[in-house]
């Protein structure tokens, strides 16, 4: 199974251009990021965020599979509704 995800960068060079990320299901399309929302200068996304996004999905995927497995599943008014997963991604100053 392969997904496709996408990214342009347009109107200018690093600091002044703009981006845009997208993905296959359209559930991103044309998203915009800067170089100032990437190092939280300015609101918008950034590839770190969206890996982090990502990470945590496929990590919460995986384990509610597992616990669907051990026939745990989340009831929708018991004591435990949902699971919520979060994940960090740093970048190094290079």
């Amino acid at each position: 199974m392969k997904h496709f995800g996408s990214a342009a960068w347009n109107k200018g060079g690093l600091r002044e251009g703009k981006g845009s990320v997208s993905t296959e299901s359209h559930a991103l399309e044309t998203y915009p990021y800067t170089f100032f929302s990437r190092y939280g200068e300015k609101p918008g996304t950034n590839p770190e965020e969206l890996l982090g996004a990502a990470h945590a999905a496929c990590f919460t995927m995986s384990f509610v599979r597992l616990l669907d497995m051990a026939n745990f599943v989340p009831e929708q008014n018991g004591p435990v509704t949902h699971w919520r997963t979060s994940s960090t991604e740093s970048t190094r100053d290079d």
